[in-house]
């Protein structure tokens, strides 16, 4: 989740969690009105639901949110928490999740902001990283992409490998439509705009140059994919429901 978001303070955890908790206690007693949301990227969409307060147990606070919710929040182990009672959004960490009846525990809140929610567009994960080459610097580089959105993508590349903000290279990409369907390939000219070097890879991404038909394209890739992913986290939901539906009667037994 840090990458949706800035840095994390946590110079003053003590002050600004009595403060959370104290907004949470009241929200609970009904003395200011509940509107809190949940808010998590899952796979590059973002997930956001309203949540109400179970109870409070020290510094853990119970809430029942909604089931696809509750998916995401397991896959990040975390989420963020918005609410008009609050200067910031809230970054907590997940305690336990159980899917079924919709009910997570969280603990360490801690105000962030979330950088992802000024996005202009939707950038969407691939399901898998698909091989791409890059025409760069009069050489051809092998890459994966790993997400696009409208206007960019992401792009691994050999560690190691330096690249130039600001250079134009030419991407030779294809998007996979599903099955039964031709995927989509095209060649791009592309600006890089930032390149973040690792251990095992180096990150890069690049603004795409595309006219209106390419646009158009990614965009019907965009739309194809969000619907494979709001499709992966309701069969999630269904598998963990049958797994501890089954384990619930087995005890039953």
């Amino acid at each position: 989740m840090n990458e949706y978001c800035n840095p994390v303070d946590k110079a003053d955890y003590g002050g600004s969690i009595r403060e959370i908790l104290d907004v949470f206690r009241r929200i609970m007693s009904g003395e200011i009105d509940n509107d809190i949301s949940m808010l998590n990227y899952y796979k590059g969409i973002p997930i956001n639901y309203p949540a109400e307060i179970l109870g409070i147990d020290n510094e853990f606070v119970e809430f029942r949110t909604h089931a696809y919710q509750t998916i995401a929040i397991r896959q990040d182990k975390s989420t963020f928490i918005k609410s008009g009672h609050f200067p910031k959004e809230i970054l907590a960490e997940v305690f336990y999740v159980k899917v079924p009846s919709r009910e997570v525990s969280l603990k360490n809140f801690l105000y962030t902001q979330v950088l992802a929610e000024n996005r202009n567009y939707v950038r969407v994960a691939l399901q898998q990283a698909r091989a791409t080459e890059i025409d760069y610097a009069h050489q051809q580089i092998q890459g994966n992409l790993v997400d696009v959105c409208l206007k960019s993508a992401a792009v691994d590349l050999p560690a190691g490998f330096i690249v130039r903000p600001g250079t134009i290279s030419r991407l030779h990409i294809t998007l996979p439509m599903g099955a039964g369907n031709p995927d989509l390939s095209f060649e791009v000219l592309a600006k890089v705009s930032k390149s973040t070097a690792g251990r095992n890879l180096t990150r890069c991404v690049f603004d795409l140059q595309g006219d209106v038909a390419f646009e158009a394209r990614i965009a019907r890739f965009i739309g194809h994919r969000q619907t494979e992913i709001v499709n992966e986290i309701r069969e999630a939901f269904w598998a963990q429901e049958a797994i501890e539906g089954s384990r619930a009667s087995k005890g039953d037994g």
